[in-house]
């Protein structure tokens, strides 16, 4: 059908620098345009930059000539702190074409580049592309893994080594763009196809320009980063090096953000091995190690023997008293209650071997008593006393509200407390350790349900939706799951709630089967180690 009126012709893309220069046609992509990464070239962008002239003249006669000025009396100006930062500022265009691209609803997504670092040594030989997601890392995933901007990460505290380190730079880029990218999907893409195929193979069609840049970064610094791994382990000079020793911990929480299912337990096991190896002590590895022995405890919960080793953690605890460890985590898990979880974990999984061999009934009884224990010590910790003392001590969560600190440590004692009596449970068939404290559970998340804070809690709600019996529990977790993933973009909360809709159409299968109402006599723990991949649900 033809019309008299002709449509207006959308506008032309910016060129960016260096098409300009070639006087090349342009796509205007962000953050990099397509044609300087195809031919190897360095992308500046499309913004105003800033040249560095040394004279008054650019062009002429007078082109590098400088005079002294008359002396003129001092101006007052403000010392600028630290580095010197130029911001890049994109164009309408670019703008307009960034936000169209972040469609997602999460809080999260990128709408313009971050300032690039110019006189910081540790960025100066760098592309664009590198620092703008080692800023991302930093700006964005870092504040992800942290309760207030006062917090302590370990991750922040490994940027300076990004200049020295291939390995460190390539693991951050990777879980940088990985995050972008979800940002401007609004869905774990890797996470889905690798659950439907059973591996990680994504159609570039669905995806536009900027996904499309964000995956190929993705994959391309993961694949470094294993290779610069790989060959560190190789090397005597290399395998005891703090940048080593980082790399294989940014490789875990890139798992984490990719799917929470893939080989986050290889890259645990591997980080173990190098710390057992022997690396110079520092406050950065002190930080990191109390990251591994979170990614120990909460990965061994859920996943079958022999996967994952609590070796760090025991030891650490068996060398020094709980009492002295202040473990101020963001996760606002005190270490009273991360003990009696390790323990637990592991006496369950001495009783169920013993209970194989008849010949070991001593052992399972031992392991039942220390089970029983551990319950005991859960109940008996007083949250409200911990946080007086846990706020005196520690100045960045003077900053946070205590009526939060306290309910989310309220949180962890009654996830705590289901966890290790569902194991007691499963072990003696005892009804008493079925009290319906699930209730109360869920009535602690109520007054932390629309904070940030809610984002540190997966383990517990994925606790929650385990034990629960009542239809109405399980759309209210998955509701809270969803929410989570809002908050961190982290593919392991979308994986959590795939993880209970499966496990919830085992147990229900299990009781149309048998008749039992409730399902009381659900072992969750036999189930889950029937599905596909290792889940990290932390």
């Amino acid at each position: 059908m033809s019309t008299d009126i002709e449509a207006p012709r959308p506008p032309a893309p910016e060129k960016c620098w260096t098409c300009r220069r070639r006087r090349l046609k342009c796509d205007g992509t962000i953050p990099a345009c397509r044609k300087c990464i195809t031919n190897g070239l360095e992308c500046p962008g499309y913004g105003k930059q800033l040249k560095w002239m040394s004279g008054v003249a650019s062009r002429g006669y007078m082109k590098d000539t400088a005079y002294k000025s008359d002396p003129a009396p001092p101006r007052l100006r403000k010392k600028r702190q630290g580095l010197v930062v130029l911001e890049y500022e994109p164009s309408p265009k670019c703008r307009s074409s960034a936000s169209s691209a972040c469609t997602s609803s999460s809080p999260l997504s990128i709408t313009s580049s971050p300032p690039t670092q110019l006189t910081d040594p540790i960025f100066q030989d760098m592309g664009y592309n590198a620092r703008y997601l080692l800023t991302y890392f930093d700006r964005k995933v870092c504040t992800v893994m942290t309760i207030c901007d006062e917090a302590r990460t370990p991750y922040r505290e490994l940027m300076p080594l990004v200049g020295s380190s291939e390995g460190v730079a390539n693991a951050m880029m990777a879980v940088a763009a990985l995050h972008a990218m979800h940002a401007s999907i609004g869905s774990p893409i890797m996470l889905s196809h690798a659950v439907q195929a059973n591996s990680i193979h994504v159609n570039e069609k669905q995806l536009d320009v900027l996904q499309s840049q964000l995956l190929h970064h993705c994959i391309t610094f993961k694949q470094k980063a294993l290779e610069f791994l790989s060959v560190a382990l190789q090397d005597p000079h290399q395998h005891n090096e703090l940048q080593t020793f980082g790399t294989a911990v940014v490789l875990v929480l890139l798992e984490c953000f990719e799917t929470g299912a893939g080989s986050w337990a290889i890259h645990l096991d591997g980080a173990k091995k190098l710390l057992e190896a022997g690396i110079q002590k520092s406050s950065t590895l002190e930080a990191f190690v109390e990251e591994l022995m979170l990614f120990e405890i909460f990965g061994s919960t859920f996943v079958p023997p022999n996967v994952v080793s609590t070796s760090i953690t025991t030891r650490t605890f068996s060398a020094t008293s709980p009492e002295t460890i202040l473990f101020c985590n963001s996760f606002v898990c005190p270490v009273e209650l991360l003990q009696p979880i390790t323990s637990a974990t592991a006496k369950s999984r001495i009783a169920r071997q013993a209970m194989l061999n008849l010949s070991n009934a001593a052992e399972c009884t031992s392991a039942i008593e220390d089970l029983k224990s551990d319950l005991i010590k859960i109940q008996q910790f007083h949250s409200l006393a911990w946080v007086e003392k846990v706020i005196q001590v520690t100045g960045y969560l003077a900053t946070v509200s205590r009526q939060i600190i306290a309910q989310m440590c309220l949180i962890w004692k009654l996830s705590a407390a289901i966890y290790v009596s569902r194991l007691l449970y499963t072990l003696t068939g005892d009804a008493q350790y079925l009290s319906p404290i699930v209730d109360d559970l869920i009535t602690a998340f109520i007054p932390i349900q629309n904070k940030v804070q809610l984002k540190f809690l997966l383990w517990p709600a994925v606790i929650a939706g385990i034990s629960t019996t009542r239809p109405d529990h399980r759309a209210w977790i998955l509701s809270t799951l969803d929410e989570i993933w809002r908050l961190t973009l982290c593919a392991n909360a979308k994986g959590a709630a795939m993880v209970l809709k499966k496990l919830w159409e085992m147990k229900d299968a299990r009781i149309h089967e048998i008749g039992d109402d409730h399902g009381q006599g659900w072992d969750w723990l036999c189930d889950m180690s029937t599905l596909d991949g290792y889940w990290l649900l932390f």
